[in-house]
């Protein structure tokens, strides 16, 4: 993007103002609301909401007395920005949507009637889309790299028709599943 920077985001009727400072933010905020009101539209203050990234800044108080309260947290576009600036809540929401695919598909997995390539395409096309979506902008802590491990693993182990209780190594359903790369190795 030749080396643009984006300040504000748009979406339906949600807008995302970005800045590096208070005054950034104050001065976005009044041509925001210039802009707005040649369209007699108004910025809905009760509604705004502030998520400040590394700072204890709980609100933010505009010079005209205005108070745009802060959150912790945020959604925007299916991402969840956090204080914290961690991906945990991105990474986990993900598994979750991943693990309740798997878990629908149960009957598939343990099936006889599905060859195990068919399993394979299944596997790609409905869980291994959704766990790597937006995986790329993840920082990966070591616990999230567990969870992705486990999730994928246990769509692989059901593919094989491997309960849990046969005691067989995550190498070994790869090899009877043909699957050589584990999906952290495509995310990283």
């Amino acid at each position: 993007m030749d080396n643009s920077t984006i300040y504000t985001l748009q979406f339906g009727d949600d807008q995302v103002v970005l800045a590096q400072s208070k005054e950034d933010l104050e001065y976005m905020y009044w041509k925001l609301q210039e802009e707005y009101s040649k369209w007699g539209l108004i910025v809905n203050i009760a509604k705004a909401k502030c998520l400040s990234l590394g700072t204890n800044t709980n609100h933010l108080e505009l010079d005209n007395g205005d108070i745009i309260t802060g959150c912790t947290e945020f959604r925007c576009l299916g991402s969840i920005f956090t204080k914290d600036r961690r991906d945990t809540k991105n990474i986990r929401h993900t598994v979750t949507q991943a693990r309740k695919i798997i878990g629908a598909l149960n009957g598939v997995w343990w099936s006889k009637d599905i060859t195990k390539n068919q399993k394979k395409m299944i596997y790609n096309s409905m869980v291994k889309s959704v766990l790597i979506c937006g995986a790329k902008t993840w920082s990966l802590y070591e616990d999230d790299r567990g969870r992705i491990n486990v999730t994928e693993m246990g769509a692989l182990r059901r593919s094989a028709r491997i309960c849990k209780l046969d005691r067989k190594t995550n190498e070994c359903i790869r090899e009877k599943m043909n699957v050589q790369d584990k999906i952290l190795v495509e995310i990283t």
